[in-house]
């Protein structure tokens, strides 16, 4: 057989050569099909998802109102503290060491054991909120965000402080972890001891960080709520109930002579 003479072999390389070039066109234009597609077809879906990854609505809540005396001595105060926050999808997905000793430190400060961290993140492993602890002080609260750990973060939230205690607790009751009344006044005057909470919608990055706000509105903080008890006279007449409590129980109302108002 004739050996291919360099005829041939250019013919065959320029064939190749052909072959490539509409390889690589009909590459691109399969390719530009699909982005096409996407943008034409599947934009509004796409973006919906993205948004759903990437978006989140964070209710800002706003302090209990404050319940005074006649003679404006606090009976019921909010003090601000904090909620901590965990993201377990986002923990794990990342494929974070949770066995570390910021991790222990975290732990340590709300005074619960690191496995049960743990656990509860793997027990919660395809949500993004849960709550590790409530109404934590705002200076552990700073604390535990010095840490940086992945997938931890805080909210603001308000526990209730009431002064007299035990003294005015059957009056003036007392409040839920999700700070609504449960008895008393707290309870009775719920609706007016209430602010309007405001809003946050912020975008996310893939590592959890704040890169935009979307939207804010601000809370709207109730007006204080005074009674027409005397905060001394609270205590004497409490004093008295308790110290005879032992022997008969007993209830005590003083009122006002002229007006009848509750002392």
């Amino acid at each position: 057989m004739a050996p291919p003479t360099k005829k041939n072999g250019k013919n065959y390389s320029t064939a190749r050569f052909g072959w490539i070039c509409a390889g690589i066109l009909v590459c691109f234009f399969l390719l530009m099909f699909r982005v096409g597609y996407l943008q034409l077809l599947e934009h509004q879906q796409l973006a919906d998802q993205a948004d759903q990854r990437s978006i989140r609505t964070q209710v800002v809540p706003t302090n209990r109102a404050m319940i005074t005396d006649r003679n404006d001595a606090a009976l019921a105060v909010s003090v601000s503290s904090k909620d901590i926050v965990l993201d377990p999808k986002h923990i794990l997905d990342t494929q974070t060491d949770t066995s570390t000793e910021r991790w222990q430190s975290l732990a340590n400060v709300l005074k619960m054991p690191l496995a049960d961290v743990q656990h509860l993140i793997q027990a919660n492993a395809r949500k993004r909120f849960v709550y590790l602890a409530r109404k934590v002080e705002d200076d552990n609260a700073a604390y535990i965000s010095k840490l940086h750990l992945t997938g931890v973060s805080t909210e603001q939230d308000f526990s209730r402080f009431y002064p007299m205690g035990q003294d005015a607790a059957g009056l003036i009751g007392i409040v839920g972890q999700d700070n609504q009344g449960l008895e008393g006044i707290e309870l009775g005057f719920n609706p007016l001891l209430q602010g309007k909470n405001g809003l946050r919608v912020y975008q996310k990055d893939g590592s959890g960080a704040v890169i935009g706000v979307i939207k804010s509105v601000d809370p709207v903080p109730p007006p204080n709520v005074t009674l027409s008890i005397d905060k001394f006279i609270q205590y004497v007449l409490f004093s008295q109930i308790r110290d005879g409590g032992d022997r008969q129980p007993g209830r005590l109302r003083l009122c006002g002579a002229g007006e009848g108002e509750y002392r």
